[in-house]
């Protein structure tokens, strides 16, 4: 059997050797290329949209959405693709973590004040453990920051497709009920995954309803986030918004929301860490291994 694994995956002897006493030959191509050669599975990032390669039978993403995938394609033919579910699950929780620190600990404001040399309080500093968080989606990413919230005692509760229940949540709402439920949480984090539903469901509308203390964090996916719409009442409502992902990137250079006060924007980068590899490695490791025993595979979505 064959194995094309994206250059983007780091393998050391370790793990080459284990994959070929699975029974693989490993075939490595460049980063930003999509592999359209022959090889029974296919390790990477993206994959053929137009037509399938040939001798394929498993295709392992490196991403967790794949709304950029030609799912239907893939379908039609029969051929199993499990996404990265878990791969960049904690260190987006940290992200988020670190930067409702950063706001709830005034962080920007001293670090301000050290420029200038100025001794002085500011007696702006919240309580996370008297918080209440709403988190749009209640998946792996979801799951793994109202796990590290409740370390801080802080209400967490979730939004998900029909209310049901989730580890680690206090409670959950459905989607369709979200405005209703907008008005009374601190912090808002949306997780949420691109789809006909999720399209700018945060909308002027949506930040109008939040408190003006509130904060917003987005680490889901651009599109669910109307900017038009949140520049419309960023001036007036809201303490601040946190913002990895957007529907068009990069954030064009002329955007007013680089130079907004109340905007911290990262470029995508939530999910950096120093064990990314490992995160992603792992869970490849465990799906080829049950590829190759013809066993039920993990993050399967079709």
């Amino acid at each position: 059997m064959k194995v094309a694994i994206t250059e983007m995956l780091e393998l050391d002897a370790v793990s080459t050797k284990t994959i070929e006493k699975l029974g693989f030959e490993i075939i490595r191509y460049p980063l930003e290329t999509v592999y359209d050669g022959n090889a029974d599975v296919i390790v990477g990032m993206h994959l053929p949209k137009e037509t399938i390669p040939h001798d394929l039978k498993f295709a392992q993403l490196l991403s967790a959405g794949y709304d950029h995938i030609n799912i239907e394609l893939y379908k039609e033919a029969g051929i199993p693709i499990a996404n990265g579910r878990g791969m960049y699950s904690i260190p987006i929780a940290e992200y988020c973590l670190a930067y409702i620190l950063n706001h709830y600990k005034s962080i920007p404001g001293y670090l301000k004040q050290q420029a200038e040399h100025k001794w002085a309080r500011l007696n702006q500093n919240k309580a996370l453990d008297t918080a209440k968080v709403l988190i749009l989606g209640t998946g792996s990413i979801a799951q793994e920051t109202a796990k590290r919230l409740n370390a801080f005692n802080a209400q967490v509760d979730g939004v998900n497709s029909n209310g049901r229940s989730i580890e680690y949540f206090s409670q959950c709402f459905a989607l369709e009920a979200l405005d209703s439920h907008l008005p009374n949480y601190d912090i808002v984090i949306c997780t949420l995954p691109s789809n006909d539903a999720t399209y700018h469901i945060m909308d002027s509308n949506q930040f109008g309803l939040m408190k003006n203390d509130a904060i917003f964090i987005n680490i889901g996916r651009g599109a669910c986030v109307n900017l038009e719409g949140l520049m419309t009442v960023l001036d007036t409502n809201l303490a601040g918004v946190v913002l990895d992902v957007f529907e068009t990137e990069p954030l064009d250079a002329n955007h007013p929301l680089w130079n907004h006060p109340k905007a911290t924007i990262t470029p995508h980068a939530s999910f950096e860490t120093s064990k990314i590899n490992d995160y992603r490695l792992d869970i490849v490791m465990h799906n080829l291994k049950r590829f190759a025993e013809q066993t039920p595979l993990m993050n399967r979505i079709i």
